[in-house]
């Protein structure tokens, strides 16, 4: 295996509610690499209107990261993204929907 892989990826709340002052969203997520370790991993969380929010996550396989949306994020479905890079340089994207993730793209390293 060339790059990082997902093993877990997780929402505690996929349901928001603006109304109620409910505004955190708490993502977990664990990522492997058996080959050269984790370097790196961010997660984006992008709003319908593409107003983003970025936690990065430094030498760890499993964190979970808390976004706390401000009050001028709009109503609707949020999509999020997973980038993962490993010691060596090689990288991966993840595009997720709350339905399930897929691979995008793999990148070798120099």
């Amino acid at each position: 295996r060339l790059c990082p892989s997902l093993v877990a990826f997780t929402v505690d709340e996929p349901v928001i509610d603006f109304e109620s002052g409910d505004r955190e969203i708490t993502v977990s997520v664990k990522v492997s690499d058996d080959k050269a370790g984790i370097d790196q991993f961010r997660v984006y969380l992008a709003s319908p209107t593409g107003q983003q929010l970025v936690q990065f996550v430094y030498g760890a396989e499993e964190e979970s990261v808390t976004f706390v949306l401000p009050d001028h994020f709009s109503n609707g479905e949020y999509s999020m993204q997973l980038y993962v890079r490993d010691l060596a340089g090689n990288d991966v994207t993840y595009l997720s929907g709350y339905t399930g993730t897929r691979v995008f793209r793999c990148f070798r390293g120099v």
